[in-house]
């Protein structure tokens, strides 16, 4: 397909037969006019609203040729003026603006002929000379001109969010490292180093409800399993005879939970009261006390900590700390005061561990 320099526009060709179509470009709506005059075809196009852009050229049969040498299957004007009206029906035509030359508009028109064939034109019309023209065509370029400024500073600014939005993750990083720091420094012994505890609320609500007991609190991280294989029994070797145990436990799907006991655990006793004993969700920032009398964990020696409810488990830990499914329990029949079924773990039943972490809590003297 080749594109030629199109010829003058119309002036006093007398023009017959006029054919309109309305079209919607690029969310533009456009009129369109073809009509025949003197051998030729005149085309006629502007934007609806504005009477002063208005672009026109008229093409004899051999310039359409130049066009496109495939329009000789029509054999005349007459011929190819006739198969308009299917050819806008289905709406076959497109419009270019040349933002190098603002005098020029393309007219693309996709046309079938008799065997089926599609033929493919681009058009070339001039911006038609009317009064006021002048001033019309230099509005056109400051539009043009603002579009183009308009586009570019788009550019910046979103280069600019950009590096907004490195300069506050880099901030949320600092503010975190921070955090850390702080919390080191205040936090009795390792639970500021905890990869399960986040934030200073987190912190105050196991201490606040520590204190009483535990005046010059401390935490001494002593059990934190990092490897797939470790069991239940590992569990117990390292944390049978330890009162006053902390659990944490952290999801693969990053909910985040766990419970106190004072009596501790072993391998052996069973179901266990103790009425110091409490469960915690660090996400929902809350404490669930223990029901007095009830019991509130259990011991096996092939199981990992377990804090338990009257007909289940409130924390179910099995043998393969990492690997087994291990679950929480409903509401009902519950030691801890606990109102929704699987509370702890934001309703979900099951859950596989991702940190497990137990610290034995006592008083500095």
């Amino acid at each position: 397909m080749e594109e030629i320099e199109a010829p003058k526009p119309v002036t006093q060709t007398e023009i017959k037969n006029i054919k309109k179509f309305e079209t919607k470009i690029q969310n533009e709506d456009y009129e369109l006019k073809v009509g025949e005059g003197c051998n030729k075809i005149i085309f006629s196009i502007n934007k609806k609203g504005n009477a002063l852009l208005i672009y026109e050229n008229e093409y004899s049969f051999d310039d359409l040729l130049k066009v496109n040498e495939n329009l000789k299957y029509f054999n005349s004007v007459n011929a190819l003026y006739n198969s308009f009206d299917k050819l806008f029906q289905n709406n076959k035509i497109t419009i270019e603006k040349n933002e190098n030359n603002l005098d020029i508009i393309h007219l693309g028109i996709l046309i079938y002929n008799f065997l089926g064939d599609e033929i493919k034109c681009i058009l070339n019309l001039n911006l038609k000379e009317i009064k006021g023209q002048d001033c019309n065509k230099k509005l056109m370029i400051e539009i043009f001109e603002l579009k183009k400024t308009i586009a570019k500073k788009d550019e910046e600014i979103k280069a600019l969010n950009e590096k907004f939005d490195k300069l506050n993750k880099k901030m949320e990083i600092l503010e975190n490292k921070m955090n850390s720091f702080e919390l080191s420094k205040n936090i009795p012994s390792q639970l500021g180093q905890s990869e399960i505890i986040k934030g200073k609320n987190n912190i105050d609500l196991i201490i606040n409800r520590l204190i009483k007991d535990f005046p010059n609190i401390s935490f001494e991280l002593i059990y934190k399993p990092t490897n797939n294989n470790e069991t239940g029994e590992d569990f117990h070797k390292i944390c049978d005879g330890k009162e006053n145990v902390l659990v944490l436990i952290k999801t693969t799907d990053n909910t985040r939970f766990g419970g106190f006991t004072s009596v501790g655990f072993n391998s052996s006793s069973g179901f266990t009261k103790d009425d110091k004993a409490f469960l915690f969700s660090l996400d929902k920032n809350k404490i669930y006390e223990v029901k007095k009398g009830c019991n509130a964990i259990f011991c096996g020696q092939t199981y990992g900590p377990c804090f338990t409810g009257t007909d289940s488990f409130n924390i179910y830990i099995e043998n393969k700390i990492f690997t087994y499914k291990q679950h929480t329990s409903p509401a009902r029949d519950n030691c801890y005061e606990i109102i929704n079924d699987y509370e702890l773990n934001n309703g979900n039943y099951f859950f596989y561990v991702k940190n497990l972490e137990i610290y034995h809590v006592r008083n500095n003297y």
